[in-house]
């Protein structure tokens, strides 16, 4: 009887220590999704801000009268005498 119940608080033992450890398994398989999610939502905002670096470093490799230009046709809708806006 002693025997028994020795093997069935080892077993009730063993029961809880595996749901304790599935509990841990699920718990870093939610955070590991969660920060697949942040991951890739970072780096579409890194391939934006790279796409608007690329833009305006274009923009400061132009000459100075184009940049001028392109900006008060752009931003102000600057055009030239009888041309349309």
């Amino acid at each position: 009887m002693k025997n028994a119940r020795a093997a069935l608080a080892a077993l009730l033992a063993a029961a809880a220590l595996s749901l304790y450890a599935l509990a841990g398994i699920l718990r870093a398989g939610a955070e590991i999704e969660r920060c697949s999610r942040t991951r890739q939502s970072l780096e579409e905002a890194a391939g934006a801000l790279e796409a608007e670096n690329a833009a305006l470093e274009e923009l400061l490799n132009a000459g100075r009268d184009e940049l001028i230009e392109k900006l008060a046709r752009e931003r102000l809708g600057f055009a030239y005498p009888g041309e349309e806006k």
